[in-house]
């Protein structure tokens, strides 16, 4: 099952985002991965992941938080 990430700014200009409760907050990470089951499903910048997302799960999600 997917969750709606959190974004922590980490040193040297990295972005981290954890599954947390606010999506809103995404759109300033460099780079955004979705996981299900302990793999990765999709990763790319924010606003490509968002306006295009590639797999259901990504899209489902998506869905329930935006």
């Amino acid at each position: 099952m997917l969750a709606p990430v959190h974004v922590k700014k980490m040193e040297k200009g990295r972005t981290e985002a954890l599954a947390k409760e606010r999506i809103g907050k995404v759109g300033l990470a460099d780079k955004v991965v979705f996981m299900a089951d302990g793999r990765i499903l999709e990763e790319g910048k924010p606003e490509e992941i968002f306006s295009n997302p590639k797999t259901p799960e990504a899209r489902q999600f998506l869905r329930s938080v935006l």
